[in-house]
């Protein structure tokens, strides 16, 4: 049995395959991202530790994020019944 790997966008679409920046030069042209993700080249951990300060020192972002996502919530909820 053959396997395919993703390429490009495919590949960007998988969150059990998609690295993000983490993605070496080598890796980038080998599955067509090359353009695709951001310049700069960060480790996972480096990724992390981004993420990790972005939610702890944004807490409007999550307000408007929650408000949102509990408006949308309420709304499927109403047109389903």
């Amino acid at each position: 049995m053959r396997t395919t790997e993703k390429l490009g966008y495919e590949l960007l679409k998988d969150p059990f395959r998609n690295k993000g920046t983490a993605f070496t030069e080598e890796e980038r042209r080998k599955y067509g991202l090359v353009g695709l993700l951001p310049p700069r080249i960060d480790d996972i951990e480096s990724q992390s530790q981004r993420i990790y300060r972005q939610m702890t020192t944004s807490s409007h972002s999550r307000s408007a994020f929650t408000a949102r996502w509990r408006e949308k919530a309420l709304q499927l909820r109403r047109d389903a019944f």
